[in-house]
């Protein structure tokens, strides 16, 4: 019997290892996409949408060293095993959407005060909308496999594949009204992203605590 429940924290490891992979290879992809595009674009939403997509492969990448060290064999210290590790690898996540939180801030009001007109064209808001449904598929997927192998790291990966989704719209937005009605909407979407970001971090931060 020990053996079987040993089997399948194994196989529950295995399995968040993997859907955690699948949204490391998304990110990368958006990453460096979003990158190329925010300073062909001079576009400082599109930046930030970058790096904080950046900050979701360190996410995953955590999610991955928790789920390793959660599935470990229970020991004298640890007689009911390691499964709490999961709910600090899920904390250290909150840390990381926290700081990009803040750093999306400080940014943003830079560029408020020294606002700077980005050039956006018809394939950056293709683009843009196609990372937005990436995001939000990924988000779904997340949320699905936390829910069923009973992740709280994974949940928390698709809590903040969700905002980003959220956050990607407000880009596209942004990009929409700067073509059409040339206003500069730039800083204060940054500031929106940013409150968003920082919600997102602490209610993954209260629900993990508890």
């Amino acid at each position: 019997e020990i053996e079987r429940i040993r089997g399948d924290i194994v196989t529950r490891s295995k399995k968040i290892i993997r859907a955690s992979s699948y949204g490391i290879y998304v990110n990368i992809i958006l990453v460096f996409f979003k990158t190329l595009i925010g300073f062909m674009s001079n576009s400082i939403a599109i930046i930030l949408d970058a790096v904080n997509n950046f900050s979701d492969i360190l996410s995953s990448l955590i999610t991955i060293i928790g789920s390793k060290l959660s599935s470990r064999k229970a020991d004298r210290e640890h007689p009911f095993g390691h499964g709490r590790i999961e709910y600090f690898s899920a904390l250290v996540i909150a840390v990381f959407i926290l700081l990009t939180g803040v750093t999306c801030l400080k940014e943003s009001i830079s560029k408020i005060i020294h606002p700077v007109q980005p050039k956006y064209s018809f394939i950056i808001l293709v683009f843009i909308t196609v990372s937005i449904l990436a995001k939000y598929l990924l988000s779904y997927y997340y949320k699905l496999r936390g829910t069923q192998l009973n992740s709280r790291s994974l949940i928390a990966s698709g809590i903040n594949a969700m905002w980003d989704s959220i956050i990607t719209l407000s880009t596209l937005v942004t990009a929409i009204i700067s073509m059409f009605f040339d206003i500069n909407l730039e800083g204060y979407v940054g500031v929106f992203i940013s409150a968003l970001i920082l919600k997102s971090a602490l209610s993954i931060f209260k629900s993990n605590i508890s």
